[in-house]
């Protein structure tokens, strides 16, 4: 809606017992004005007023007032006779300025006659060709490219800098401005794009053209450039499998769960993908997705799918409940639908050892509890009072975790308690999933009666493979030193 705030058009009326452009008398005294009353342009030189009768100069000049744009300005008289006088302003007339001309005095004649005159008129001055207007403008209907840019076109030559000081828009948005080879159309568009669901309202107060004319009135307008009313809703939750998150290559999977146990095919290495219906703000997204436990990260989108990528892998056994908050936006502010929630634990792929070897022995069978009912191995320590224990595991193991080997195999005495404990001498990782520990300080027996014990301790305060995977529970077995 264009609102147009009349500058002009002002009424203009007599106040007194004199008032007319035209001749008017009383009691024989007459005045006009070649200011005429019906007219909104005024574009000759002077001003004239013709007086019936001789009158005093000082009597007009005094209760004589022109004033450009609601301020008063300097005159000069020129009386051409007792009965004429000419008006012209020192600073010149300014084309398209508003000018109102106030008469309103006790005029003395000559022949000390007394008459109280009052006489207004109001004109714009120049002609109707002279006028600084906006001529058309056109808004945008949506954020499409084509579309998206506020246009105003106008009858003479603008200055841009001058338009923008001039122009506002609410609420505020920053925007850029193009001006027109000929320097009368002018677009604005949105740095970015203009806010959806929002109305705007631009203004634009009096400008000057180039040659110096200003517009005669503000005008102003509102428009409504796009609607969106689908809240975001979260479509579904997947197994992210990255190959390349800078690239954003990746392969998405069902997830599956046990209803009951809620242990699902979730590895703990794997990313997470939620899928929504539209796209979604990435920080919003940042900010109003969380697990509890909590498991830092990093979020990454893709269109879409929000993709989280666990910094440290999940824990194995571990219960995750992931929060989507009500205040996940999309990229037009709207909120979520509803709060989402999931709940799952990763699939239970804990480290195993393949194979135990002392001394280049076959594999020795390991026992999580204690067991009576078996035969254990014969190992020739005679030779020489060392035992290398190989250890291969089913997954590569983090050679960062150098420390932690040192408690994570033990080797005792297990009978007779009076021979000393063997000595760990070192741990050599001899490829990614064999360890070899070496001990020394074994005592051989001639009649078989020496028992060693090798424990080896689960929990991921020990081994750990590449994945942060870990022994289920603890392993032993027992051997006997000959």
């Amino acid at each position: 809606m264009l609102k147009f705030y009349k500058l002009f058009f002002l009424s203009f009326f007599a106040l007194g017992i004199f008032a007319s452009c035209s001749f008017v008398s009383f009691e024989n005294f007459e005045v006009s004005c070649n200011v005429s009353e019906s007219e909104i342009f005024f574009s000759k030189e002077e001003i004239v007023l013709n007086f019936s009768s001789p009158v005093k100069k000082e009597s007009v000049e005094k209760g004589l007032i022109v004033k450009k744009n609601n301020s008063t300005i300097d005159l000069f008289f020129n009386w051409k006779d007792e009965k004429t006088l000419s008006i012209i302003p020192k600073e010149s007339w300014r084309k398209n300025a508003e000018y109102n001309l106030s008469l309103s005095a006790n005029v003395q004649t000559t022949d000390d006659k007394i008459f109280d005159v009052t006489l207004k008129r109001n004109f714009i001055y120049g002609t109707q060709g002279d006028n600084f207007a906006l001529v058309n403008f056109t808004q945008p209907t949506s954020n499409n490219e084509n579309e998206n840019f506020l246009t105003f076109t106008f009858n003479k030559q603008i200055d841009i800098s001058n338009f923008e000081e001039n122009f506002s828009i609410s609420p505020y948005i920053k925007t850029k401005k193009e001006i027109s080879v000929d320097k009368k159309v002018v677009k604005i568009f949105p740095d970015s794009k203009w806010n959806v669901n929002t109305i705007f309202t631009w203004k634009i107060s009096k400008l000057k053209s180039l040659d110096n004319f200003e517009t005669m009135q503000e005008y102003e307008s509102s428009f409504f450039p796009n609607e969106d009313l689908t809240q975001p809703v979260v479509k579904n939750i997947f197994i992210a499998k990255v190959e390349d998150k800078i690239a954003k290559k990746y392969s998405l999977e069902k997830i599956e769960k046990n209803s009951e146990t809620k242990i699902s095919n979730i590895d703990i290495s794997d990313s997470i993908a939620f899928e929504f219906n539209k796209e979604i703000d990435l920080l919003s997204a940042e900010n109003s997705i969380s697990f509890s436990p909590k498991i830092s990260g990093t979020f990454w989108k893709d269109k879409n799918f929000i993709i989280f990528t666990p910094t440290n892998n999940f824990k194995i056994g571990e219960k995750y409940l992931i929060t989507i908050s009500e205040n996940t936006k999309d990229l037009n502010t709207l909120k979520l639908h509803s709060p989402f929630y999931y709940e799952f634990i990763p699939q239970n792929d804990f480290l195993k050892i393949s194979s135990l070897k002392i001394n280049e022995s076959n594999s020795l069978e390991l026992f999580s509890i204690e067991e009576n009912n078996f035969l254990p191995q014969e190992i020739d320590v005679s030779k020489i009072d060392k035992v290398f224990v190989e250890i291969i595991f089913s997954k590569p193991i983090k050679k960062e975790t150098l420390p932690k080997l040192e408690n994570a195999i033990s080797l005792t005495v297990q009978f007779p308690q009076t021979l000393p404990n063997p000595k760990l001498e070192k741990i050599s990782i001899l490829d990614d999933d064999r360890i070899v520990y070496q001990f020394s300080n074994l005592s051989p027996s001639s009649n078989n009666l020496h028992y060693y014990k090798i424990k080896i301790n689960s929990s991921e305060n020990y081994l750990q493979s590449i994945n942060d995977e870990y022994l289920e529970e603890d392993l032993w077995t027992i051997f006997i030193a000959k």
